[in-house]
């Protein structure tokens, strides 16, 4: 454990929420959408790639498929 790694991690959690909120506000969904939109959000960031992983998204890496 490191300071350094919590922020990551905190940067890390907070991206769905601010996903979900940009979501919701660019579609003019109401509030009550927020929890399809969180994990919309989380689905999308799976589906991407990332350099930490190689250039592999977490989806890849779990399951040894590409996302369809």
């Amino acid at each position: 454990y490191s300071p350094q790694k919590n922020g990551t991690v905190e940067r890390k959690d907070q991206q769905p929420l601010r996903s979900a909120g940009a979501f919701l506000s660019t579609s003019g969904l109401l509030i009550q959408f927020r929890g399809h939109a969180i994990l919309m959000a989380t689905y999308i960031t799976n589906m991407l790639p990332t350099k930490a992983l190689e250039w592999k998204s977490p989806y890849k890496k779990f399951f040894d498929k590409e996302p369809s």
